[in-house]
């Protein structure tokens, strides 16, 4: 039984640290995967923080995209919003 247990708690231990939420809302509207950034700015207004995404592999390392944090209030989850060409194209729960 000590096996099971010592098993069942590696997998536990390797599930990530973030989960994938699909869609978001913000305040009374709701933004999901396929919305435009300039719909989540109109929704959700300025995210709290931003970040570059680049694509490491490339010698320049241009950008492709940016992840927008967003947190409402102190006890809402943050959400990560990936944005790729203009577009939401990961939206995930980021734990704390």
């Amino acid at each position: 039984m000590a096996m099971k247990q010592w098993m069942l708690l590696c997998v536990i231990a390797l599930v990530p640290l973030t989960s994938h939420a699909g869609a978001m809302r913000c305040k009374n509207a709701l933004i999901s995967e396929g919305d435009s950034s300039f719909n989540v700015q109109k929704k959700c207004g300025q995210p709290q923080m931003k970040e570059d995404i680049i694509d490491e592999r490339l010698l320049d390392a241009p950008k492709i995209g940016e992840r927008w944090t967003y947190q409402a209030r102190e006890s809402d989850i943050p959400q990560a919003v990936t944005i790729i060409n203009g577009k939401v194209t990961q939206i995930e729960d980021l734990t704390r």
